[in-house]
């Protein structure tokens, strides 16, 4: 009798096959690629990083009106908790959104008062 790990169980018959782990491995080496990237390349426009901010904003923005919309063609499939929490994290996104602007704007006009 052969010793279990010499099994035919554990042939793998598609050898180009990815399991979970393998492809969770493979996001977190292109996301640590990426981060590199970035820190490669300083050149990475304020706009663009700004950009994607916004998009984030617009993101947590549209996802209570989702939820909404899915509770009245599905009722029981959202909670109202969900609903609730997401317009906590829409708002509060917003509120810290405009209290950047304002400073950005502030620190505009006192750089421009300096000189």
């Amino acid at each position: 009798m052969l010793p279990s790990f010499f099994s035919t169980a554990r042939i793998v018959k598609d050898p180009f096959q990815l399991s979970p782990l393998r492809t969770d491995v493979i996001d977190r080496l292109r996301e640590r690629e990426e981060q590199e990237k970035a820190e490669l390349n300083p050149e990475q426009s304020f706009g663009d990083l700004l950009m994607k901010a916004l998009n984030d904003v617009n993101t947590l923005q549209m996802e209570p009106y989702r939820l909404n919309e899915k509770m009245i063609t599905e009722p029981n499939s959202v909670d109202i908790h969900d609903i609730t929490l997401a317009t906590a994290k829409a708002n509060l996104s917003l509120s810290i959104t405009k209290e950047l602007i304002e400073r950005t704007i502030r620190a505009y006009k006192e750089i421009i008062n300096i000189r």
